[in-house]
Parts: C-alpha cells; structure tokens; sequence
C-alpha cells in the first residue's frame, strides 16, 4: 500500500505540473488584461488617425476646396471679419503723370470685426468692374488676389488702415462713371462679403465720348 500511495501521489503531482492545474496567479492575469486593453485602444487611435489623415488628403485634392474652419464657439472669441468697407480714395489709378488718363484702379478695402473697428484679416479678393452705361458686356474688368499677394497690400499709416489694390485695365471704360464690386473670402472663417461702390474715373483721349447735341 505504502508503495501505492507514492507512485499515486507522484502521478499527481506530475499532472498539476503539465497541465497547468495551479491556482493563476492574479496579478498576472490583470497584467495580461490591461494589456489586451491598451494594445486595442492603441489599434483604435491608430485607425482614427488614419481616417482622419485621410481626410485631410482628399480635401487637399478637391479644387477649390479648404479645410475646415474652428467651430463657432470658438469663433465667437475671436475678432473676426464681419464685414468690409470700400475707402473713399477708391477711384482710378494713373502711375504715370506724363501718360494723360488712368491706366487702372486704385481699390482702398478694410474689413471690419463686429464693432465696426478695422482688422488686418487675409484672404481672396475678387474685383470687378463695370461700365454700366454701356448696353451689353459692361463688366470691363475682373482680378482676383490671392492671400499671400493681399499680405503684401495692407497699408497702415495714420488713420489709413486698408488694404490697396492697383489693377490695370482689361478694359478701358467709355465712360468716366464706372461702379467698382469687391468681394472678400476670409480664410479664417470662410465667410464671404463684399462691397459696391459708384466712382469716376480720368478717361485717355481716345476713350472720351462726345458731348451729344441737344
């Protein structure tokens, strides 16, 4: 029986050896459980980044198409653009003395925060021009300015807070009364504004219109 009794209880010992039948150990076993968990949460952060990174690579791609903006609360807290105001020194543009007649327009524009206050925002500006007394085709002009090109335009001195624009023509005007259209894309927020704006302009020569007979 003695005999019995060892080889049993060698046998014994030997199956808890190999197949594992002691008690787990618990610390290990939270061990092994955190890092299942963060090895998944590292998998999900790196799937999102990819999504996202993604997105950001499709909206590159599309012409004409920008990034989103900040949300609005966070806008809110911001001086932002909330409208534009052409300068009364808007008119024509004649670089040259000794050439008689403008050769272009000279466009003083400034955008504004939600006081009315002057603020040195960039984006694109588009100008148009129009001679509306002409019957058909009286747009005569259209520029558009990149952001980097209106960085360089901003003016500021005295009470001159503006950006100033110095088009030539596309096309000369046949009358001295011509109505000038900008419109400003802020490329902060995305809005777009714009302003109209009637002036005269010095006419060359060969563009003066006769004065009719009554």
């Amino acid at each position: 029986m003695s005999r019995f009794a060892a080889i049993l209880l060698l046998n014994c010992s030997l199956a808890l050896l190999f197949t594992g039948c002691a008690k787990p150990n618990p610390v290990t076993i939270q061990l092994r459980k955190e890092n299942q968990q963060l090895n998944a949460r590292i998998d999900s952060l790196r799937q999102q980044n990819n999504a996202h990174l993604a997105r950001i690579a499709t909206l590159e791609r599309q012409p004409g198409s920008s990034l989103p903006t900040l949300p609005q609360s966070r806008l809110n807290q911001m001086f932002t653009v909330h409208s534009i105001e052409l300068g009364r020194q808007t008119g024509g543009y004649n670089p040259n003395p000794d050439k008689p007649g403008d050769q272009g327009l000279r466009i003083y524009f400034t955008p504004l925060d939600e006081n009315g206050d002057p603020i040195k925002a960039t984006g694109q500006v588009t100008v148009e021009a129009y001679d509306l007394a002409m019957p058909l085709d009286n747009r005569i002009g259209r520029w558009v300015f990149d952001p980097a090109a209106l960085k360089d335009a901003w003016r500021s001195l005295g009470p001159l807070h503006a950006f100033v624009l110095t088009p030539s023509w596309q096309t000369i005007p046949r009358h001295s009364e011509t109505t000038v259209k900008v419109g400003f894309r802020d490329e902060l927020t995305g809005r777009t504004f714009s302003a109209i704006k009637d002036i005269r302009v010095t006419l060359p020569p060969a563009t003066t219109q006769p004065t009719a007979k009554p």
